[in-house]
């Protein structure tokens, strides 16, 4: 009775494993077991399934061969292909196969265009062991920036720009101003004067204090005349920059002559400013004197008006006594401004001594 039992028992345990076996890797969702050897072809390797039959390969491990040269029957040279045995590096799978050309060993023979710091350059090369020509190829930039003499510069450092190429950026030794010797300029005729102080390496004007000039008007009145009749300034309501302005009416189409009445400088003296009137109309290169803009009323901009230009319906022109302008009708806002240059042809960076900001009405 015994033995019956153990031979059911058997049985059905070999059944079970039988069972098991099969559906290890025969049922829809197999359960592989991977062979720790590698299979392979002339392109990939991978594990297979060891069940006998699977034709299952493992899909994490399938990759190209890792190729290595073993052993040399023919070298290669820069003019013909070797041929040589190749290993895989993964699964040892072997191969023979040709060795690739080796690279001409070029010199330069003539240079089409010369390499800088950060361009290619073209020349014509030869082979040193095949003797083979090859024409126009690269050259490589040579990396060597050349540095300027001069100093290039901003408010607050100086430096060299290589001028080895004019696209290249870099630059060298680089480093902040450092104050030198102060310069001064004394106050000249009716001219500020000034006190410079530069960079002591490169020169570039570190600061600049003005020396303000006493003799300068600091106060003219306007005196708008036409046919001998004197026409009245009024007071505005309104202020340009925090300063008040005047009105004044004039007649379309009439000639009128503006002159420069009861100039006192800083000191206390009076200045006869009609006597030299042509000083201080300006004419685009006087470095000081008076000066006449339009005011465009919408956009807040000034127009400097040259002398014997038209702007606005306004035609100006001076002679050596007086400033004679004629309008159109219309209403116009006219600044007029005596103002001192620093000696540097540059009025604009110059002390606003008087200005009166006139609003023109003309019928």
């Amino acid at each position: 009775m015994k033995k019956k039992i153990l031979s059911v028992l058997s049985l059905g345990l070999g059944i079970l494993v039988s069972t098991i076996s099969f559906s290890a890797c025969k049922i829809d969702r197999p359960l592989h077991i991977w062979s720790q050897d590698w299979s392979s072809n002339n392109v990939y390797h991978w594990h297979a399934c060891t069940d006998n039959g699977c034709p299952a390969k493992d899909e994490a491990t399938i990759a190209k061969h890792e190729f290595e040269l073993i052993s040399t029957d023919k070298a290669a040279t820069c003019s013909a292909e070797g041929k040589g045995r190749y290993k895989c590096s993964v699964c040892g799978y072997e191969k023979d196969d040709v060795i690739e050309k080796l690279p001409h060993s070029l010199t330069l023979t003539s240079t089409l265009l010369a390499p800088s710091c950060i361009s290619p350059g073209l020349g014509n090369f030869k082979c040193t062991v095949c003797g083979e020509s090859v024409k126009e190829q690269t050259i490589e930039p040579t990396g060597a920036h050349i540095y300027g003499s001069s100093y290039l510069n901003d408010e607050n450092n100086h430096w060299h720009k290589c001028i080895a190429d004019e696209r290249c950026t870099a630059i060298d030794a680089v480093a902040p101003h450092k104050a030198g010797l102060a310069r001064t300029t004394q106050p000249n005729g009716w001219l500020d004067g000034k006190i410079d102080t530069p960079c002591g390496d490169c020169g570039y004007i570190m600061k600049t204090e003005v020396i303000p000039n006493k003799k300068a008007p600091v106060s003219y009145d306007l005196q708008f005349t036409a046919g001998g009749t004197t026409v009245s300034l009024i007071p505005g309501e309104e202020e340009y920059d925090g300063k008040p302005t005047y009105k004044i009416n004039l007649v379309a189409g009439t000639v009128y002559k503006t002159q420069l009445v009861n100039a006192v400088n800083a000191d206390g003296e009076e200045l006869n400013l009609a006597a030299d009137i042509s000083w201080f109309i300006g004419t685009g290169t006087d470095t000081h004197g008076l000066r006449v803009y339009l005011r465009n009323d919408r956009s807040g901009s000034e127009t400097l008006i040259e002398k014997y230009s038209t702007y606005g319906g306004i035609t100006w022109g001076n002679n050596s006594s007086d400033i004679n302008f004629i309008v159109s009708k219309g209403e116009y806002t006219v600044i007029f401004r005596y103002q001192t240059g620093i000696n540097d042809n540059n009025y604009h960076t110059g002390s606003i001594r008087v200005e009166h900001v006139v609003r023109i009405t003309a019928a």
